[in-house]
């Protein structure tokens, strides 16, 4: 969302011409093909404006953890 002009305090208002809720956001990003350029229409402030989107699939995030002093693991997930 960042690398297409949105900010934090947006309010996404619709995608494509169709309202966006929290209850239809996740089906309507499924629903729009990778890699199409789409309209968010949200605003900024009070500022109505219309940002061409492209969707792209996103980088995965992996964290790794490794355990370096297992009594000190074992006290903080309470099995000590």
């Amino acid at each position: 969302a960042q690398l297409a002009g949105m900010a934090a305090k947006d309010q996404l208002l619709a995608l494509d011409g169709l309202k966006v809720s929290s209850g239809n956001l996740q089906t309507l990003l499924e629903h729009i093909p990778r890699n199409k350029t789409v309209t968010a229409t949200l605003f900024r402030e009070d500022n109505l404006l219309n940002l061409d989107v492209t969707l792209i699939e996103a980088e995965p995030f992996v964290a790794q953890l490794k355990l370096v002093d297992k009594e000190k693991v074992a006290m903080w997930l309470g099995t000590a």
